[in-house]
């Protein structure tokens, strides 16, 4: 295409400044330029810095003329010569965002294996090797092989997927450039035809041409353009396109957010639109695309669930360290014949009694039957952890488009001047996009799409002429003919286009609503009341969110009286216009939006929304879905990009989290402000789920608790993320978060079920240590009653979880763990000592001599195996087990199996040997009989008491 350049007067000024202030000015920015964008190319800064460095390039460029634009980046009208290009290349590198990336097998290995719970595993694995136990050594190694495998592969797949994504395309472009060398530039050059190069080769400086369809290959600004406008979707999720022209406005040299400012395009937009020249400012990683990019490569803030997971470690960790040197101590002094080896065997097995190996195991497969739930309601799990992350959300961030929107602009009404219903817009609209020439914009396809008009009295209508679309009068005519009252064939104007510009034009205006396409009967004078009137219509419905578009017509004051190919028409035509109303335009929220909010509110759940649109917008759409009151002052639910850049300079920190805590909407917020919102949140104590699909969302979806995206998303956007929904839709996240508590609680379930019950045989342990001269149970027995009793509550991840648990957020509090703990561990100790008693005075063993000291070893194994896998169902709920609250059928059959094997294992021969048993005196079944009633009834008690003291469960 031929560019659109500025005049040649113009280029003459682009071979050097005229006067010695601005060439020092200009060389400093140029110098500036290169300075920054060399220290950035030789190592990362930090994302705040790279942000605001990227920034103050684009607004520095942005903000001269043209021809002080092309000076400050060492360029020119007629483009750079090779030899530029080529020293350019050299210095800064090609144009692209990352390098190829290689996956770090091994890295992602010690990641997998540095946690704190599989490091004690670890060491007791090893001091059992060292001490000669090798089944203890065989079951731990085990546990952190499945443990690591299971991460491992997990984070594999992922970092290889993310890998794909990343990596760089090269498309091509049309850049105008000079051969030769730069020794032979003169004031006199002229642009050569654009050539087609790969994106990657681009350099600062060079000039750009595109139009509609490409893509923006870099960060530019505007030299010059024709009726041009840009899709920012990629970068905001926005579906409406953006005017961009080339002369800056004074208030917007200085944005907030480069997406705002009126002549500077960014990397990764699309061409709506027209044509332009764009002069590229920053290329490759010095992009603001690639400042979030470099952003994302820090390490990613440890999630709600990894921290929790690593409070539970270090708890049990303590315990083990506390425990252990006691129960050593007191077994090495109380039974000296075994000698201080057995005690140290004796200790490390309360060790691996207090530790619950299988908790790795049940915290994956949790996981995992919730990644597979979740996949059959549409939902990727890219990191398991992120089931569990959702069970605890206090706080969902959501931008607004394709989540509670249906993501397509639609007409949403059809309005008089005076904010009357009207047809007569919509039909005369109709007209006016069913004829322009080229493609039709999304307001066009709205409008030739929507209901209410019949199309077949308007399609036969053929046009005469038409007057294009420009960025500078943002207006769009055509010229048709219709019979006037004498019934002669007259060639009238139609147009719609911005509405300043629409009202500019006209000087009359229709007062019927009903009143048939170019008649005049109803037509009256504008005067400085009606225009009053019209202007407030306008400005109830910008601030009701919709997008406007001005509609008018008048008879054309040419001769156009025949239909032989229509032909361009003066702008003149678009004088002394008749206004008819307006278009009203929305992206209306999806059917379910409202009924998903208040399920996650019916949760427990905050909803907020962080969006790049305006805030009438955002406001008009939180009131539709019920986040909003239908009407009255927004107060302090609504907070724009500026409001939170202005109270974050002037607020103390606890006041600028409870300023944020309070809003509802965050509007025209930068991607960097996204990410602040989400660790301000996070900072007061909410556990915050962030759903977004482009680039602006990244950082916010890296910074939150688990970070939604959707498989339509940005490649950037779904890197960030955990969790990625094949259907964008609030109540999908519903259903996950549902899943998420139930996995959340099933294995808070495990813990406190485990932790009480290991610590009631420890604590019991501890006792016999004490008391019994011979030792309560052989190390190799607890270690198989442990086994036996971790394999019971292998299926828990499988179990029913009650509805009210699932009511409100569940976290790992270590206090409720320690308070559990404490109260149901002892009630099983009062049985074991019980069973020591019987030992002791029934049967007589009172002696490590005693040749039936197997018989009470094997019958405090039997009964402690019983209570300990029994109770279970009466600890998995707070309610009456059974009744009130079923377990699921593949949780109760596993507990009753290990039941059975655990009563017969003294019974087999070889097996009952190598385990150090023997069968147990036929009347102990009797007092297993009244010991189980006895703990069921004392545990029901408990239960009572415990809930009405602290009024919690799990």
């Amino acid at each position: 295409m031929t560019p659109f350049l500025p005049s040649p007067s113009t280029a003459e000024a682009t071979t050097g400044p005229t006067s010695t202030e601005r060439r020092a000015g200009l060389a400093r920015l140029s110098l500036g330029f290169w300075r920054r964008a060399s220290k950035s190319s030789q190592k990362n800064l930090r994302s705040a810095e790279s942000e605001q460095r990227i920034l103050s390039i684009l607004q520095d460029v942005a903000a001269l003329s043209v021809a002080d634009a092309l000076t400050s980046m060492g360029s020119r009208l007629a483009g750079l010569y090779q030899d530029e290009v080529t020293e350019r290349q050299r210095r800064y590198g090609f144009n692209k965002v990352k390098d190829d990336d290689s996956v770090h097998f091994w890295k992602l290995l010690f990641a997998a294996l540095a946690n704190p719970f599989s490091i004690l595993l670890t060491a007791l694995a090893i001091i059992a090797i060292a001490t000669g136990d090798h089944a203890t050594f065989t079951v731990m190694i085990l546990m952190v092989i499945i443990t690591t495998v299971l991460r491992l592969w997990q984070d594999y797949k992922s970092l290889v997927k993310a890998s794909k994504l990343a990596s760089c395309l090269s498309s091509p472009v049309q850049v105008i450039r000079k051969t030769g060398r730069a020794t032979q530039a003169s004031a006199s050059d002229h642009a050569d035809p654009p050539i087609v190069v790969e994106s990657k080769e681009l350099v600062p400086g060079d000039l750009v041409s595109v139009k509609s369809g490409d893509l923006v290959p870099a960060d530019c600004i505007i030299i010059s353009s024709h009726a041009f406008s840009i899709s920012q979707s990629m970068l905001t999720g926005e579906i409406l396109p953006v005017d961009k022209a080339g002369d800056p406005h004074p208030d917007e040299k200085h944005p907030v957010d480069p997406l705002s400012a009126i002549n500077v395009v960014l990397s990764g937009s699309s061409v709506s639109a027209g044509e332009a020249v764009l002069l590229v400012v920053t290329t490759g990683k010095n992009t603001y695309v690639a400042s979030i990019e470099q952003s994302l490569q820090g390490r990613r803030p440890r999630s709600a669930f990894e921290l929790s997971v690593r409070k539970v470690s270090y708890l049990l960790l303590s315990l083990t360290l506390i425990m252990s040197p006691i129960v050593f101590v007191i077994q090495g002094v109380v039974n000296k014949s075994a000698g201080w080896k057995n005690a140290l065997l004796f200790a490390l097995s309360v060790a691996v009694g207090l530790t619950p190996e299988m908790l790795p195991l049940v915290v994956n497969a949790n996981l995992a039957q919730g990644a597979i739930a979740m996949a059959r309601k549409k939902v990727i799990v890219k990191r398991l952890d992120g089931v569990q992350n959702l069970g605890v959300v206090t706080c969902c961030c959501t931008d607004k488009t394709g989540t509670l929107t249906v993501d397509r602009v639609q007409l949403n009404a059809s309005l008089s001047p005076f904010n009357e219903p009207s047809s007569l817009p919509q039909k005369l609209g109709f007209v006016n996009a069913s004829l322009q020439t080229g493609s039709r914009s999304l307001l066009d396809q709205a409008i030739t799409s929507a209901t209410g008009v019949d199309p077949g009295d308007l399609v036969t209508i053929q046009k005469l002429g038409e007057i294009p679309f420009d960025s500078e009068r943002r207006i769009l005519s055509v010229v048709v003919p219709a019979k006037d009252i004498s019934g002669t064939s007259q060639p009238y104007v139609v147009s719609k286009g911005a509405v300043d510009e629409i009202l500019d034009r006209c000087t009359r205006y229709t007062a019927a609503c009903d009143e048939a396409m170019f008649a005049t009967g109803s037509v009256r004078p504008i005067d400085p009341a009606v225009m009053s009137k019209i202007r407030q219509t306008e400005a109830a419905l910008n601030g009701d969110g919709h997008r406007l578009i001005a509609v008018a017509w008048r008879k054309c004051h040419g001769a156009f009286l025949t239909t032989e190919g229509a032909e361009l028409v003066s702008s003149d035509e678009e004088r002394d216009l008749i206004f008819v109303g307006f278009l009203a335009f929305l992206d209306p929220p999806k059917a379910d939006a409202a009924d998903a909010v208040q399920d996650l509110l019916d949760l427990s759940i905050e909803v907020k929304i962080l969006t790049g649109d305006a805030p009438a917008i955002a406001v008009k759409v939180a009131r539709e879905i019920g986040l909003l009151k239908p009407h009255g002052d927004i107060g302090t639910d609504v907070l724009s990009g500026t409001e939170l850049a202005a109270i974050s300079a002037s607020l103390d920190r606890s006041q600028l989290i409870e300023r944020v805590r309070k809003a509802v909407i965050f509007a025209k917020v930068s991607p960097y402000q996204k990410r602040q919102v989400i660790e301000l949140l996070k900072e007061g104590g909410e556990k915050v789920a962030m759903l977004g699909d482009g680039v602006n969302d990244a950082l916010a979806l890296q910074a939150a608790d688990v970070g939604i995206s959707v498989d339509t998303g940005t490649e950037i956007a779904k890197e960030a993320s955990d969790i990625i929904l094949l259907e964008k839709s609030l109540s999908v996240v519903t259903h996950g978060v549902v899943l998420g508590r139930k996995s959340m609680i099933n294995t808070i379930k495990y813990l406190k079920m485990a932790a009480s019950s290991n610590f009631g045989n420890v604590f019991s342990i501890t006792a016999a240590s004490a008391w019994l001269p011979y030792e309560p149970m052989l190390p190799l027995q607890i270690l198989v009653q442990n086994l036996l009793y971790d394999l019971s509550q292998s299926m828990i991840p499988f179990d029913n979880v009650d509805d009210d648990f699932i009511a409100k957020p569940i976290e790992w509090s270590i206090p409720s763990m320690i308070r559990f703990m404490l109260f149901f561990g002892p009630t099983s100790s009062i049985f074991d000592i019980v069973t020591f008693s019987l030992n002791w005075w029934f049967w007589g063993i009172q002696s490590d001599a005693d040749p039936t000291v197997p018989v009470a070893q094997t019958q405090w194994f039997i009964e402690g195996s019983m209570t300990q896998t029994l109770i279970v169902y009466f600890l998995r709920t707070n309610k009456i087990p059974f009744l009130r609250s079923r377990p699921s059928k593949a949780f109760g059959i596993s507990a009753a199996v290990l039941l059975v094997v655990a009563q017969v294992i003294p019974y087999i021969p070889g097996l009952n040997s190598a385990f150090g048993m023997v069968p147990p005196h036929p009347l102990f079944y009797g007092f297993l009989s009244a010991i189980i009633v006895s703990y069921v009834a004392l545990v029901s008690i408990v239960k009572v008491i415990y809930f009405r003291i602290f009024a919690e469960w799990f």
